[in-house]
């Protein structure tokens, strides 16, 4: 049924005044750190294995056109995504070395296969900046001599995935490309994870993806167990429109549109329909924060 106006109007403030909820580790694809501890002032090092590049290059505008690196990982629950951590180095010239974070732009894509296989984007493009910030990651690469210099520090992207649809349980592919530090020449890349058997990453390189025998190093962030819905509601691929509330408030009313989120009125995922408990979670979401 149609709720009261003065319902809706108390979750929506209700919303606004709720800080966003902790987010989860959810999946860690493993370490690039080879020396933990060994560099100056107690700072880690990444040290090339003989035959593995210093990085893979991820770069979104280049001369072969928009690089991306893609590896897998698998969903265990139902998995709402918010952000990805990936791991980005680019040589800086010996007149400006430092540890700012000066990466710009990051663009992420979702895939429901491995896209070697024909697997198909379920999210993301590379068209929408996703950046939200990033840090030194406390870590430096060098080559597989070990000497020692400070012309590759290692950066940690933080990548804003909230939009994301749940992920119900099992395998998925991420790809990422980035831009690099304006004025900076240098190629940009990911930082590889020491090779091990059954390492499967991929890039995409002239317009076809290339196998590679290494994973990337990336974590992901989120909560378990939850089919709530998004922002975008209505799934028309705008985020929080207007027409995003229009369409909630119908499918309250028992007129839910044929793409509008899978649960119906039952945006919380909880199994009741058309509650105040979805009203407030729908507001909470619209308003940039978790079910």
């Amino acid at each position: 049924m149609v709720r009261p106006m003065k319902n809706i109007t108390f979750a929506a403030a209700l919303a606004l005044s709720i800080p966003c909820f902790g987010q989860t580790l959810l999946y860690d694809n493993g370490t690039f750190v080879t020396h933990p501890g060994a560099g100056p002032d107690g700072s880690d090092l990444s040290v090339t294995q003989n035959g593995i590049v210093i990085s893979l290059g991820n770069d979104r505008t280049t001369t072969s056109g928009t690089l991306k690196l893609a590896d897998n990982f698998v969903a265990t629950d139902n998995w709402r995504l918010t952000q990805l951590y990936w791991y980005e180095v680019q040589s800086q010239p010996a007149a400006d070395r430092h540890t700012d974070f000066r990466i710009p732009e990051a663009y992420v894509e979702l895939y429901d296969g491995d896209p070697r296989l024909g697997g198909q984007v379920i999210a993301g493009d590379m068209m929408t900046n996703r950046l939200i910030g990033g840090v030194w990651s406390g870590a430096w690469r060098l080559s597989s001599s070990g000497n020692f210099d400070n012309s590759r520090p290692i950066f940690q992207c933080t990548i804003d995935l909230s939009d994301f649809p749940v992920l119900p349980p099992g395998e998925y592919w991420i790809a990422v490309s980035v831009e690099g530090e304006p004025g900076v020449t240098s190629a940009i890349g990911s930082v590889p994870i020491p090779q091990d058997a059954g390492h499967n990453a991929t890039q995409f390189f002239n317009g076809n993806w290339v196998s590679l025998p290494i994973d990337f190093p990336f974590k992901l962030f989120g909560t378990i167990g939850s089919a709530c819905g998004t922002a975008d509601f209505d799934g028309d691929g705008d985020v929080g429109t207007d027409a995003d509330i229009e369409a909630f408030f119908a499918c309250l009313a028992g007129d839910c549109c044929p793409t509008c989120h899978s649960g119906g009125a039952d945006f919380d995922g909880d199994g009741d329909v058309g509650t105040d408990a979805d009203i407030e979670a729908f507001f909470r979401v619209l308003a940039g924060g978790e079910c």
